[in-house]
């Protein structure tokens, strides 16, 4: 429900001014937000718990992990709520921080554009997740901080199905899969295919020193089966953009965390008509199967009929493979001692319980 008075004749609500002082019922509201990226939330004496012990909660855009790392040692940022793995051995040496891991939602994926060549190839989508370690991955870029995912489903949850596609590291069948599908050696190595190379452009986030590692180490598995990958690194900003090359559907391969839902649909990343700016299904992959699929799952309530669905789903989206589950890693906060009563959550939302928060 939103207020008709104040966005009925707004043609564009992101610059609408109820975009920068929206209404909301929480323990903090918006009090400003300077689009560099830093926002202010004032406590709301409103609330229906009670005023909450915080006078205010500013968060602030830091553009590389290099520049966070400077920030807790010189105390200028309280926390991180979900902060990554990737330095996790230095977030330990921090004095006056504690670090703080627990189960996430987030999903390590590796998203190929199905429109672009080579991933419009489900053979090369296939040779790609066989070539890639990606326990060594989790064990050398996020320190064992989370486990090998196998599919899009978390494990523990209902709709998790054990009987899909996997995809063991197995460069061996990585490159007899590419083999028989017409791709021979060249002089360089490196295959070809009707004239064509093998090659790829990674899109990659700048100044990520574990995204690098991680970028490094796929450029490393995919060269030793004659795949070529060039690294091209975007500005955070640019990237994700909405007119970025990942959301315009302009790259190849790329390579990011988000957070699955507690339920298990996931229309907006499948969905036939999800593709930017409508929603979130960046490998512009389009099953008609699945998108039925999911909107009759979508529709129903009786948990065994939606499993049923969500099994199927699951097969047909492992074996066509747009999206290759890297792992699920767990979130790593890091938290000032001077931060009491903070408490980490599985859930997508670390403020749960913002209310309680105090600091002395």
């Amino acid at each position: 429900m939103m207020p008709a008075h104040i966005i009925a004749n707004q043609r564009e609500l992101n610059t609408s001014p109820f975009s920068s002082h929206p209404i909301g019922t929480g323990p903090f509201v918006l009090q400003s937000w300077e689009r560099s990226g830093r926002m202010v939330f004032v406590a709301n004496p409103h609330y229906w718990r009670g005023t909450p012990k915080l006078k205010e909660i500013i968060f602030r855009a830091q553009p590389s992990t290099a520049t966070e790392l400077v920030s807790f040692q010189t105390h200028e940022v309280d926390a991180n709520f979900d902060a990554g793995p990737g330095r996790l051995p230095e977030y330990s040496t921090l004095t006056g921080m504690r670090v703080l891991r627990s189960q996430s939602l987030r999903l390590g994926v590796a998203v190929m554009n199905t429109q672009r060549f080579p991933f419009d190839d489900v053979h090369v989508r296939h040779a790609l997740a066989y070539a890639i370690d990606r326990g060594a991955i989790l064990h050398d870029v996020l320190h064992d901080a989370g486990v090998v995912a196998d599919e899009m489903i978390p494990s523990w949850s209902w709709a998790y199905t054990p009987n899909v596609p996997r995809y063991p590291f197995d460069q061996e069948r990585a490159r007899t899969e590419l083999a028989e599908d017409g791709w021979r050696p060249g002089p360089d190595g490196i295959l070809i295919k009707d004239g064509r190379q093998l090659t790829a452009v990674l899109a990659s986030v700048a100044g990520d020193q574990p995204g690098a590692r991680l970028d490094a180490m796929v450029q490393a598995y995919l060269r030793q089966i004659g795949f070529s990958l060039t690294i091209k690194a975007y500005p955070y900003g640019i990237i994700f953009d909405n007119d970025g090359p990942i959301r315009t559907g302009n790259y190849n391969l790329a390579f990011y965390t988000f957070s699955v839902n507690y339920d298990p649909s996931a229309l907006d990343q499948d969905g036939c008509d999800q593709f930017s700016p409508r929603g979130d299904n960046d490998t512009r992959y389009c099953d008609p199967t699945i998108d039925r699929l999911e909107r009759q799952a979508l529709a129903m309530t009786d948990v065994a009929q939606r499993k049923t669905l969500y099994a199927a789903i699951q097969q047909r989206r492992m074996t066509s493979l747009p999206t290759l589950p890297m792992y699920f890693r767990e979130r790593v906060g890091v938290v000032s001692d001077q931060l009491a009563y903070y408490t980490a959550s599985r859930g997508i939302i670390p403020q749960w319980n913002a209310w309680q928060w105090s600091k002395p």
